[in-house]
């Protein structure tokens, strides 16, 4: 599998808004290759949205918390738990399997939209056609392989200037011309993942772990001794 070599949130809101990741790196990695890393914070801190953030590039509108009542959603709504719809980015930097120096850089910009669903009763004798409001994902995924000593590494993504997130457009337009491979279809982002040897199944193991503070036990009750 790929070595996490970076990761990168930009503009990501939470705590009803009250909390931001503006636009912060974590490195994994020496000066010559990935290595392993410890991210270490308060109770409180925000451990299980950090995981949360990083799991969207690996399956979109992934839950979490215990009881995987933690929705994609909820990062969408402020403190007075009014819909206030905006794009982060997540992205993370791969070092692929092999000794010539490619990497990997897949990301997303991450939003929402409020859509109006025809409601599922709706009643024919009356002919209304009362819907219901749904909030939904709104993903836009990019994706591109290049060499590590080039310039569209993922530092140098321009998500984050004069104090604002980019615009998405522009964004966008800046991927196209770089060679970044654009899309929104989530099944061509699986396919995009499996060719690099990037699976869910094993994401999912990792999600089961680490979902709940001091999940490990558990994901280990049964186990024998060796």
């Amino acid at each position: 599998m790929p070595k996490i070599h970076r990761i990168r949130i930009v503009g990501l809101k939470y705590d009803g808004m009250q909390k931001q990741y503006k636009d912060t790196t974590f490195d994994f990695h020496n000066e010559q290759t990935s290595t392993n890393g410890l991210i270490a914070m308060m109770n409180g801190g925000g451990k299980g949205v950090f995981l949360q953030s990083i799991f969207q590039v690996l399956k979109p509108g992934t839950a979490w918390g215990k009881q995987n009542n933690r929705f994609y959603q909820q990062f969408f709504f402020n403190k007075k738990e009014q819909f206030a719809p905006y794009t982060f980015h997540i992205l993370i930097e791969w070092e692929l399997d092999g000794s010539d120096g490619r990497h990997l850089v897949t990301g997303g910009m991450f939003s929402a939209e409020q859509k109006k669903l025809l409601d599922e009763d709706l009643n024919e004798e009356t002919g209304s056609d009362e819907r219901e409001a749904k909030i939904v994902p709104n993903i836009t995924f990019y994706a591109r392989e290049f060499d590590r000593k080039e310039d569209v590494a993922l530092e140098h993504i321009p998500l984050y200037e004069n104090g604002q997130v980019a615009d998405p457009e522009e964004l966008k337009d800046y991927f196209k011309w770089n060679g970044f491979d654009v899309y929104r279809d989530i099944k061509k982002h699986y396919r995009i993942l499996d060719t690099y040897g990037i699976n869910r199944k094993d994401w999912d193991i990792m999600k089961e772990i680490n979902r709940d503070e001091g999940g490990v036990g558990k994901y280990f009750e049964g186990a024998e001794d060796d």
